[in-house]
């Protein structure tokens, strides 16, 4: 019997803690919003080239992006704001569906490369964008808005939340 009572005691006091750790629980949530004029754009292009052989499809690719990345240069932008991505190479193929008289097989090739380039200067951006298509880019996959140093915004918008 005593025993019993023993682990009884012993299981009330875990479980008595565990509920008095929930009873002293504090959840706090804020929400601060500030706002500011952006002062940096993030462009994102891209390069894409067809070809009858893979490795040409590739040069093609990587010989517009070189056009593009040394125009950007010339525009005044850091190579630290330039960064190429997503390279890939696909087969064209015709007769996808694979007919009896003629199976699917492949026609050529397409590359694609990316690039990412930050402009500083929001006034050259229209110019910048045109100079890229004129250099190769014949993909655009987005722009995004966005401050150079968004510390002294972001601890402002936290002193507001508190």
């Amino acid at each position: 019997m005593r025993i019993t009572v023993l682990s009884f005691a012993l299981w009330a006091l875990v479980g008595a803690g565990a509920w008095a750790d929930d009873a002293r629980m504090i959840s706090v949530m804020g929400q601060g919003t500030v706002e500011a004029v952006p002062d940096m754009a993030t462009i994102s292009i891209g390069v894409t080239q067809e070809a009858d052989e893979a490795a040409a499809a590739l040069a093609a690719t990587s010989a517009r992006v070189r056009d593009v990345l040394s125009r950007m240069e010339s525009e005044g932008i850091a190579s630290r704001d330039m960064q190429t991505q997503g390279l890939s190479l696909q087969p064209i193929w015709s007769n996808m569906r694979g007919d009896a008289d003629m199976p699917p097989r492949i026609v050529g090739f397409v590359a694609r490369n990316g690039v990412v380039v930050r402009v500083r200067d929001l006034a050259a951006l229209g110019r910048i964008l045109d100079l890229t298509v004129q250099d190769g880019a014949n993909g655009f996959d987005g722009l995004l808005f966005g401050l150079q140093d968004p510390e002294p915004v972001q601890a402002e918008a936290r002193k507001a939340a508190v």
